[in-house]
């Protein structure tokens, strides 16, 4: 049966189709109409560009050019209207980009913070100059936001350039490589880039031919000069949002050559780990050489660790303070009520129903310093920041976080650190006329369960207090899932089928693709890929897996792909086995099944003290834990049972292969 087509009324498409035709005369204009296609939700662009090319006017057709240049997942439906214009005799090449030639460019000196404005000037022939302004972050906001002046004088430009003393000035190349460097940013934590595409895509498109040096010299042009403890500090900010080159650039060729500085920070920068903590706990030394004692805490497969560092740092005649020499002193495991334990900390929740969503946003867009952190199953989860850059006190988790607000489902929660920000934060939103929320409840949470709640574990926040503190299913698995909007599905679809070992298409649905372990002998699980539409999701098993599987199948498909969030999928990987899956595929089950358990079998289990079962077998403890395992395993078995839930596999065929049976002493 065919999908509806889904159409909208002539009038309506005619007047967006005459604004949009008005817009795109200027550069201001175009930022413009990008805002208004991005208000529409992505579903339904398609169709809106189909309704919107029944108006064969000169201006559709440089609109829906600018729209091929921005919307790479929309290419097949903007080439098919671009063809029906060429048919018309309209002109498909006609949308243009023109500044003139470069002018001038400035920066500020903030790359120690993570953060730049580049301007740009383009002298149009006249007296006045084109400008472009960037916002660049080298973390996950990556090439954050565009804007421009079409038509600033000459005078006023350099009138703002005397006055802006902390600002340096750049070639044009320098420019280009600082605006790629943020791009990657966004191509590598999957996030999208600032709309406008059509301004900053000169950009991209020009080959850097700066050196090591020339890129250490620039980023310290950038930076203003540090104190060894800021120093320090901006490395834990850039090691935390893994920013390589501005690391590589405070480090001294020696250090880095040796490969001293990955080998001791290797629990860090593992793949999956995630920096809660750096700061400098003493520091001592002359005008030469400096040593500092560092601590860091960091979280990885949910365990935090500290370690505890010593730094040597030189000076440089050229760069200043660099850091030459790390030693770690000791790492550790911090238990959840270790007071150093950033995750132990408690924080406020007041939990809202949402009453009217519409007043929720138009709230939301009033405020300032809000952006989106990510999406979850049901709703969006947003920040609240304020930018205080003090290099002297270090990082900490909660950096400069004024309150996280989550829209889940018809819930909206607020988090915050103290009663202060909570009431403020309330005020705001809980008018007694015109309040778009009703208040539930309030609860003070150890920040551990916060995180998991912004991370959509819970389907609502109440679910918090009924969980006992296992995020593991019973027999100690966590069976994770990432999904990703596909703007390029060619491309998606020709990696999965270089990944996967096994491939099951569901006709009308979706395709599944499987990912085994290399173990010819007995192949493990490593994950599993549904390929939809305009979507695709990543399975795996565990933080350290998940990063790895990930890192494989993005590479090269940062382009191609918008992550869109994370999840803990709790029927795990049995899901997809309907009665219709299994009609098609009998022996699927059976297969899964051996996968599933030859990947628990040789997995280190935080249930079994980091051990795996294969090697807990071979010990009394390893045994006696695995009996406990198995103890949950039967309680919820007997569980399933009284409730009628399927249960895949059974405490038979955990033992089996274990092949503890007979082994009953514990």
């Amino acid at each position: 049966m065919k999908d509806k087509k889904i159409t909208f009324p002539r009038a309506a498409l005619k007047s967006l189709a005459q604004d949009l035709s008005t817009l795109v005369e200027t550069t201001e204009g175009c930022l413009q109409a990008l805002e208004l296609i991005e208000e529409i939700p992505p579903e339904l662009r398609p169709a809106v560009m189909e309704g919107l090319s029944s108006f064969y006017w000169q201006n559709m057709a440089d609109f829906f050019q600018l729209m091929q240049m921005e919307y790479r997942e929309m290419e097949k439906v903007l080439d098919r209207i671009l063809l029906k214009y060429r048919m018309a005799g309209l002109d498909t090449n006609s949308f243009s980009h023109v500044e003139g030639s470069f002018y001038r460019a400035y920066a500020t000196r903030t790359r120690h913070t993570g953060k730049i404005s580049l301007d740009i000037a383009w002298n149009n022939g006249g007296r006045s100059l084109y400008v472009e302004n960037f916002f660049l972050t080298f973390s996950s906001d990556g090439l954050h936001s565009v804007f421009v002046i079409e038509d600033m004088s000459l005078l006023e430009f350099e009138r703002e350039r005397i006055l802006l003393t902390e600002m340096v000035e750049l070639n044009f190349e320098e420019c280009c490589y600082l605006i790629q460097e943020a791009y990657r940013f966004n191509m590598r934590f999957m996030s999208r880039p600032a709309l406008g595409r059509f301004v900053y895509q000169k950009y991209l498109d020009v080959g850097i031919h700066l050196s090591d040096r020339d890129v250490q010299s620039l980023i310290h042009h950038l930076s203003s000069p540090l104190t060894p403890r800021q120093l320090i500090n901006s490395l834990f900010r850039a090691m935390k949002v893994h920013d390589d080159q501005y690391i590589s650039a405070f480090t001294t060729t020696s250090c880095l050559q040796g490969g001293l500085l990955i080998e001791q920070l290797q629990q860090e920068m593992l793949p999956g780990a995630m920096l809660l903590e750096g700061k400098v706990i003493s520091i001592h030394g002359s005008y030469e050489k400096v040593m500092a004692n560092v601590y860091c805490i960091s979280l990885y497969e949910r365990e935090v660790f500290r370690s505890d560092y010593r730094f040597e740092l030189v000076r440089d005649e050229d760069f200043g303070w660099l850091i030459n020499k790390i030693k770690r002193l000791q790492k550790g495991m911090l238990a959840p009520e270790a007071e150093s334990n950033p995750f132990g900390t408690h924080v406020l929740c007041r939990v809202y129903e949402i009453v009217n969503l519409d007043l929720l946003f138009d709230i939301l867009d009033l405020m300032e310093n809000i952006r989106e952190v990510e999406e979850l199953p049901y709703g969006i989860h947003m920040r609240v920041s304020i930018y205080e850059e003090n290099l002297n006190n270090g990082i900490s988790f909660m950096d400069g976080v004024l309150g996280d607000l989550v829209i889940n489902g018809a819930e909206f929660v607020i988090i915050t650190q103290n009663k202060k920000n909570m009431e403020a934060f309330h005020q705001l939103f809980y008018q007694p006329y015109a309040a778009p929320l009703d208040f539930r409840a309030e609860y003070e949470v150890t920040l551990a369960s916060a995180y998991h709640y912004l991370s959509g574990q819970y389907a609502t926040f109440e679910d918090i207090l009924l969980d006992d503190g296992n995020v593991y299913y019973e027999d100690g698995m966590r069976f994770l899932t990432a999904r990703y909007m596909i703007k390029d599905r060619d491309a998606v679809a020709e990696r999965l089928e270089q990944l996967s070992t096994l491939k099951l298409d569901l006709p009308g649905l979706y395709s599944i693709y499987y990912q085994t372990d290399g173990n010819e002998e007995e192949p493990g699980f490593k994950a599993e890929f549904i390929l939809g539409d305009n979507w695709v999701t990543l399975s795996a098993f565990g933080d350290r897996d998940m990063s790895l599987v990930r890192r494989v199948f993005e590479e090269g498909l940062y382009e191609a792909l918008e992550f869109d969030g994370l999840e803990i999928r709790e029927q795990g990987m049995f899901d997809i086995l309907t009665a219709e899956v299994k009609k098609m595929y009998p022996r699927l089950e059976s297969e899964l099944k051996r996968m599933y358990l030859n990947k628990w079998y040789y997995s280190q289990l935080p249930t079994l003290s980091g051990m795996s079962p294969s090697e807990a077998v071979e010990t009394d403890e390893g045994k006696r834990l695995l009996w406990t395992m198995f103890k949950r395993i039967r309680s919820q078995e007997i569980k399933y049972h009284k409730a009628g839930i399927p249960r895949r596999i059974g405490l038979r065929e955990y033992l089996h292969r274990v092949d503890m049976k007979k082994d009953s002493k514990y």
